[in-house]
């Protein structure tokens, strides 16, 4: 997905290294690729996705795995209630 001029590939760190640099010019704190994966997934559930079809998606071997990705937050669940 991403490439590298020097190598044609880019390692973890120098993904890290280039959020880092991003994050900072839009003043945004603890930018990493596993929120990154985490929003990926959440937001495939907002959209009415099966947990089937994250887990394959976000390639996990587990179903649990994935469940703890999608977990609702507490305000998701007021509204969810809120809505009956």
């Amino acid at each position: 997905m991403f490439v590298s001029e020097r190598s044609g590939k880019l390692t973890a760190r120098g993904i890290q290294v280039m959020l880092d640099k991003y994050a900072d010019l839009a003043n945004m704190e603890n930018i990493t690729p596993h929120r990154f994966r985490h929003s990926f997934c959440k937001n495939l559930a907002n959209s009415g996705a099966s947990i089937e079809l994250i887990r394959r998606l976000a390639r996990h071997e587990s179903i649990q795995t994935t469940a703890i990705y999608i977990d609702p937050s507490y305000s998701e669940q007021l509204n969810a209630l809120r809505n009956m």
